[in-house]
């Protein structure tokens, strides 16, 4: 027994001398500036008064949920997600689609799906700003080419966040794309040959074979996109800085500007901790779905 027990106790100590540079590493970089974080909520910390930090409890919360501001950015935040992966996920599932498909060339399209997200979202933003130059960019050389009027496009108040949904668009379809298409290639043939036997049309198909079947692959697309799309920030600084005005001001580039250009860390810590709590429910709610549908 003690032979045994020497036996446990050192293949105990090795698990735990071999986790802890791990466990300690991801709690300085997670759980500790997370709970500083959530900490900082609670404070009015200013940093034209670092050293005066009065604890005020829920009052930054309170606060933030009454401010006009805030609430815009919410929902300028759901219109840009909604419509970013909205578009994402019919046009990642066309093209998923037409890729399952035994086409010519179809190792190359694949190919080349893969540059865009292998781009830095820095660069892409500067990229596209360039492009959306409404006097010399591309974006309206091209359409002056086919005979048609110039656009605004990240300089106007309608236009702004259209045009950094097309961005995102452009970066992260391919990224629907792997995953719906992954999904497809892994169905299996039994259900359509019987469907096609019966004479069911390629629509019919489609939308009462594929798309229950692939259900459970477009909702971890659909949460994938959605973390990503809630928390973008470099795209959207780097083209429009949240202008003009205000009008592409989402609740990251707000908690930007109120940490490092307001330096109210106390409100800002309070609007990311809300922001980890939208994500969180959102997230809970699809995985929920993805579990339901599997």
């Amino acid at each position: 027994m003690r032979r045994i027990w020497n036996y446990m106790s050192g293949r105990r100590m090795f698990v735990i001398a071999t986790m802890a540079p791990a466990v300690i590493v991801l709690f300085m970089l997670t759980i500790y500036p997370f709970l500083t974080n959530i900490w900082y909520s609670l404070l009015s910390y200013d940093l034209t008064r670092p050293d005066v930090r009065p604890f005020v409890g829920l009052a930054n919360y309170v606060d933030i949920l009454t401010d006009p501001d805030f609430l815009a950015a919410i929902g300028r935040t759901a219109y840009y997600v909604v419509l970013a992966v909205g578009i994402e996920l019919i046009v990642g599932l066309l093209i998923a689609v037409l890729l399952s498909q035994n086409l010519r060339g179809q190792t190359f399209f694949r190919v080349l799906l893969v540059i865009p997200l292998s781009a830095t979202p820095v660069a892409v933003g500067l990229i596209w700003r360039l492009m959306f130059n409404p006097t010399g960019g591309l974006a309206n050389g091209v359409l002056n080419t086919l005979g048609m009027k110039g656009l605004q496009w990240t300089s106007s108040a309608n236009g702004a966040i259209p045009s950094l949904v097309m961005v995102d668009v452009w970066q992260w379809t391919p990224f629907v794309v792997l995953i719906l298409l992954a999904g497809l290639l892994a169905l299996p043939d039994e259900p359509f040959e019987a469907a096609r036997i019966d004479g069911a049309s390629a629509l019919q198909t489609f939308w009462y074979l594929t798309i229950p079947m692939l259900s459970p692959m477009i909702y971890v697309a659909l949460l994938f996109r959605f973390i990503d799309s809630l928390k973008t920030f470099d795209i959207i600084f780097t083209i429009t800085g949240g202008g003009p005005g205000r009008y592409s001001t989402t609740l990251n580039i707000l908690t930007y500007r109120t940490a490092f250009e307001f330096l109210h860390m106390g409100v800002a810590a309070a609007m990311a901790i809300l922001m980890l709590i939208l994500a969180i429910g959102v997230s809970t709610a699809l995985l929920r779905r993805t579990n339901l549908q599997s």
